[in-house]
């Protein structure tokens, strides 16, 4: 069963920085859990928390977002993490560009 949130978060030029930040890439990424203490200075904007579309996956571990608009790019982002002896796994991220009346849905591995 898929417990993990995922994010849409618009593509622009803090977004854009920040995915290069953490993932050195704007266009998909992994980094692993234990290496995600990255702080950014300034802090990040209020902005970037409030422009994001939330979702929880399904079963299948598909994330689907709804009445988004189209032609524009997204990055998508999650944490997936699992236990052994200790947490393994960590953060993904997509970039995506929806189509008209497109519901998006998408697998991140």
């Amino acid at each position: 069963m898929c417990r993990s949130r995922g994010y849409l978060t618009p593509v622009n030029s803090y977004s854009s920085e920040r995915m290069n930040a953490i993932y050195k890439s704007t266009e998909k990424g992994y980094l692993g859990y234990y290496l995600s203490n990255i702080v950014f200075e300034p802090s990040t904007p209020q902005e970037y928390y409030t422009l994001a579309k939330k979702s929880i996956c399904d079963a299948q571990g598909n994330f689907k977002f709804n009445d988004i608009k189209a032609d524009k790019e997204y990055f998508i982002t999650t944490k997936v993490t699992w236990e052994v002896s200790v947490v393994e796994g960590g953060y993904l991220m997509l970039k995506v560009k929806p189509k008209d009346n497109e519901t998006l849905e998408v697998i991140l591995n």
